[in-house]
């Protein structure tokens, strides 16, 4: 009789050390804190009990609740891990911002909150990289890829977290900015845009406009690469498609290029990277390294 109680005891012992394991599992996956010591609360009294009543019964208790506890660990970390790759899959690897993919679905969560009267309104802006062309041609696609981040990071930093921005093309951007006032009944100005979102917008345009990155040009070290962009901005009408607002606010942004500033005028003066390095390239076949000068021939 003693044998078979230390027995079970010696099994109950097992099944103790599987709920801790069970318990991190679960404790790991995204369930709610509380949901999760619900759970492991009630299978930590199963495991009480039967250690109060050590029989064969009481331990199969125990045993059955650890492995539901474990069972419900494993597949909410197999659904944690698929909403990851969900998530993964609608997200730019570039910039880390929201891919094209998500653009329709969230104008139409928000032009819905709009019309149920959560939101008073909603300013679809679109951002396009001043002459972008010129630094891939110019400084390569690497320092392009690093443009691209800069601004991305830059109008995440300043667009609030309860709105949304994707990079929607290779170098364009949509911004969608809700606000709590809807456009005056008594505003004529097709162009009106509101001063939320103007204040945010000239925000992004003023930081990204002062900032500068270096990189090395073939004929030069450490060349000054200005950032610039442009934007424009249309305040949504709900009753209409989402490519026609988007279509409005583009119309606004080529109004806004026509005045722009050439901010690459002495990056062209090196002239562009492929063909520089064509020149540069040395007598046995081989271009020289940017910012480099090929070594003379004996």
């Amino acid at each position: 009789m003693g044998d078979n109680i230390m027995s079970e005891l010696d099994k109950l012992g097992k099944v103790s050390e599987d709920f801790e394991v069970a318990s991190d599992r679960l404790r790991s996956t995204s369930l709610s804190p509380e949901t999760a010591e619900r759970l492991v609360a009630g299978t930590l009294a199963v495991i009480q009990f039967a250690e109060d009543d050590p029989s064969s019964l009481t331990l199969q208790m125990a045993t059955h609740a650890v492995d539901l506890l474990m069972e419900t660990a494993l597949a909410r970390q197999e659904a944690d891990r698929n909403y990851s790759n969900f998530q993964q899959a609608l997200i730019d690897p570039l910039t880390g911002l929201p891919d094209r993919k998500t653009l329709s679905p969230t104008y139409d969560r928000v032009t819905q909150r709009m019309k149920d009267g959560k939101i008073g309104g909603l300013t679809v802006a679109v951002v396009d990289v001043n002459d972008f062309k010129t630094v891939n041609d110019y400084l390569g696609h690497d320092v392009g890829d690093r443009v691209l981040q800069a601004i991305a990071h830059t109008m995440r930093s300043v667009v609030p977290e309860s709105d949304y921005i994707a990079r929607t093309g290779g170098d364009e951007f949509t911004i969608f900015i809700e606000h709590r006032s809807s456009k005056p009944e008594d505003e004529k100005d097709f162009d009106w845009v509101n001063p939320k979102a103007m204040d945010i917008l000239c925000a992004i345009q003023e930081k990204i406009n002062n900032t500068v990155l270096r990189a090395d040009h073939p004929k030069r070290d450490d060349v000054e690469v200005p950032l610039g962009i442009t934007i424009g901005a249309h305040t949504a009408d709900p009753n209409v498609s989402m490519e026609q607002n988007i279509k409005l606010a583009d119309k606004s942004l080529y109004r806004a290029k026509s005045g722009k500033k050439d901010i690459y005028a002495e990056l062209r003066r090196l002239g562009p990277l492929k063909q520089v390095l064509a020149e540069d390239t040395s007598p046995d076949g081989t271009a020289s390294e940017p910012g480099h000068d090929p070594e003379p021939s004996a």
